[in-house]
């Protein structure tokens, strides 16, 4: 083949390839193989705009991830705030000791919602038994907390903290009660 021959075969293939755009892309990443270190501008912009396009997208999905967590714990701490505000009120009238208290019940406890820990507090503090009238007008009852500590500041002395185990302590107790010695400490 002359030069003049391989001349008009390179042009051949040159316009068979412009003609036809998906050959002309395969011959380009081919070629960019061949020579990675060649510049060929209709392969590497499309490839490093693409890759900035991604960053960009990247970055702003990561702040909407991040505002839409914003606002829900932002209306999150709304409703529980209006909620907790709402215990002070019917149907509940707690003050701001026993809201504390409901606030413990939800932390340590575990519960759902904060009706039902305000529910559960009120349902264990409420008195035992109905007022009854005394001789000066409506004497008021001991809540069940209330009768609870007074029966452990009463009893503390003679039934201490179990420290090892129930028998031990039950057996201690029981001892003090049979040879009376329970009515000294007293």
């Amino acid at each position: 083949m002359t030069a003049e021959q391989e001349l008009a075969y390179y042009r051949d293939m040159a316009s068979k390839l412009k003609a036809d755009p998906e050959a002309e892309q395969k011959y380009l990443e081919l070629r960019k193989k061949l020579y990675p270190n060649e510049s060929i501008p209709t392969l590497d912009v499309p490839k490093r705009l693409q890759a900035e396009f991604e960053k960009q997208l990247d970055e702003r999905d990561k702040k909407i991830k991040e505002l839409e967590e914003r606002q829900f714990k932002k209306e999150f701490a709304d409703r529980f705030e209006a909620k907790r505000a709402k215990l002070s009120g019917p149907p509940w009238y707690l003050d701001e000791a026993e809201i504390k208290e409901v606030d413990e019940l939800i932390e340590k406890k575990g519960f759902p919602d904060l009706d039902v820990a305000a529910d559960y507090l009120r349902a264990t503090t409420q008195p035992l038994k109905p007022s009854s009238l005394g001789l000066m007008g409506f004497k008021p009852t001991k809540t069940a907390r209330q009768e609870r500590a007074a029966f452990n500041e009463r009893y503390k002395k003679i039934f201490p903290k179990a420290k090892s185990n129930f028998k031990q302590v039950f057996d201690d107790a029981m001892s003090k009660i049979d040879s009376g010695e329970y009515l000294k400490e007293m």
